[in-house]
């Protein structure tokens, strides 16, 4: 026995249901869309200045004091308040951060002056790390001033209006 050929129209349809957004749908998809754009302008964008100038301050004094004696350079101390004064200044923790891994996170900050700051105390992390020397303390020196002289700029820019 054969089995009888189907016929071409013994298929049912399928129910089509077709949704057309209305005025509230687009309106909440621009909302939504603009709140997106507004996140991703104000992260990318050019930061402002920011930290408390009494605090830097502060922090910049105890620097030069650890930078400029005429002995030994406390490269340990004269360090922690470099990352912590970059920390203050970009609000990030730089605190547990290696060399290298600020040099990488370098790159991630917006503001020109902040990334030379970070420049310069990944400079000053690899001069505390390195072998001992008659020029490390020289060195130490010369970058410490090269750091408090970015930072200075950096608090003189956060005093201009």
């Amino acid at each position: 026995m054969q089995t009888p050929i189907p016929e071409p129209y013994d298929i049912t349809e399928i129910p089509y249901l077709a949704w057309v957004p209305g005025a509230s749908a687009w309106l909440v998809a621009f909302l939504a869309l603009s709140a997106l754009a507004l996140i991703v302008w104000r992260r990318n964008g050019a930061r402002t200045p920011r930290g408390d100038i009494k605090i830097i301050d502060k922090l910049l004094t105890e620097l030069r004091q650890a930078v400029e004696p005429a002995e030994n350079v406390n490269l340990e101390r004269a360090s922690r308040i470099a990352r912590r004064l970059v920390s203050h200044i970009s609000g990030r923790n730089m605190a547990e951060l290696t060399a290298d891994e600020l040099r990488a996170s370098v790159e991630e900050e917006s503001s020109a002056r902040l990334r030379d700051i970070m420049r310069a105390v990944a400079s000053f992390e690899e001069i505390g790390y390195a072998p001992p020397s008659p020029n490390r303390d020289l060195s130490a020196r010369a970058v410490g001033a090269l750091l408090a002289s970015l930072i200075t700029d950096y608090r003189d820019e956060l005093r201009a209006p």
